[in-house]
């Protein structure tokens, strides 16, 4: 059975929620799906840090969400598997390095 480009999306949008549902009910904070919006940001997310400009952050997190909705567009009007692909992929890395970055960051403060 070949995997169609919507199965994708829809399969991002399940972990989105779950992430969603994480920060809502675990952590008390919904904030926490936004982290895949912000992980892949160059600077420091630390505050205080060199580096560290939350203007700079917020801007990459409305740019990333651009680009997440334009390949959901592709993926679900356009049909195509690449760009379904790619936001699943582009997702599941930008939450991996959203979570070490706050895992090492959390490290330096002990």
């Amino acid at each position: 059975m070949k995997t169609t480009a919507r199965e994708y999306v829809k399969v991002t949008l399940v972990i989105w929620l779950f992430l969603l549902m994480f920060g809502i009910l675990i952590v008390q904070q919904p904030k926490v799906a936004l982290l895949p919006l912000c992980g892949l940001y160059p600077g420091d997310i630390a505050s205080g840090n060199p580096g560290y400009s939350p203007i700079l952050m917020y801007a990459w997190s409305v740019a990333m969400f651009a680009v997440f909705s334009v390949l959901a567009f592709f993926a679900m009007w356009r049909r195509s598997t690449t760009a379904g692909i790619t936001l699943l992929v582009l997702f599941l890395i930008s939450t991996g390095v959203s979570c070490a970055r706050i895992v090492e960051t959390l490290r330096q403060l002990h």
